[in-house]
């Protein structure tokens, strides 16, 4: 006689509770998380009574930040992925009370709270062939950005990012390239991040050179 389970509530180890919605055997079932809503199949009866339930959409993470399901991988080898390293700091920076103050505002898009996501994004953000080397950076590419996201980062050199972290600049400078319109508080950063040459580009600000590898100077504005 088949073990009907379905309807029971159990609590798993980390993960919140889970309900059994489907008898798929004796010993194997089909349960929904209460927290996410994540359906999870053949899941053995004894997992099930020993708490040892895991969900992949659980925001584990700072409270926030799930694994999710997919290609990306939180470990390589036996030390975090560079991919998990990023996104854990981002989160540990935005939602971490004792972090430093000038992230009190700062918030992840709530997309980039799924590990995937932010792992399969992140390739099509400016800089990210040199991700290695570089820092996560949301102020560069929109000055006094708050949040995270496809449309804010970038990945800048350590000494670039230095420079602009705490930046105390009250002049934004927009221009306008081939693929969308950049803005920046500092000129010299913008340069070192698209490799663009300095005094090519203090030239066209000045109105004595009209283009930039594809760039025209639109304005120079307070914040």
């Amino acid at each position: 006689m088949r073990n009907n389970l379905v309807g029971q509530e159990f609590k798993t180890n980390n993960c919140g509770n889970l309900i059994v919605v489907a008898m798929e055997s004796n010993t194997r079932c089909t349960v929904k998380f209460q927290t996410s809503g994540y359906v999870k199949t053949n899941v053995h009866t004894r997992e099930l009574r020993n708490g040892e339930v895991g969900d992949p959409y659980y925001p584990k993470i700072r409270g926030v930040g799930y694994l999710g399901v997919g290609k990306y991988k939180s470990k390589c080898g036996s030390k975090n992925s560079k991919e998990y390293s990023l996104w854990y700091a981002m989160l540990s920076r935005c939602y971490t009370d004792s972090y430093d103050p000038c992230y009190s505002e700062a918030t992840v898009a709530k997309y980039w709270h799924n590990f995937q996501t932010f792992a399969e994004d992140i390739k099509a953000l400016p800089g990210y062939e040199d991700k290695l080397q570089c820092h996560l950076d949301k102020d560069l590419r929109v000055p006094g950005a708050k949040i995270y996201s496809r449309e804010t980062c970038s990945f800048v050199p350590e000494a670039v990012n230095c420079t602009t972290y705490g930046n105390t600049s009250k002049v934004v400078y927009t221009f306008q390239g081939t693929k969308g319109v950049y803005t920046c508080t500092s000129v010299k950063a913008f340069c070192e991040l698209h490799s663009l040459n300095r005094k090519h580009m203090a030239a066209m600000i000045r109105g004595e050179r009209a283009t930039v590898r594809g760039l025209t100077f639109v304005s120079k504005k307070p914040l």
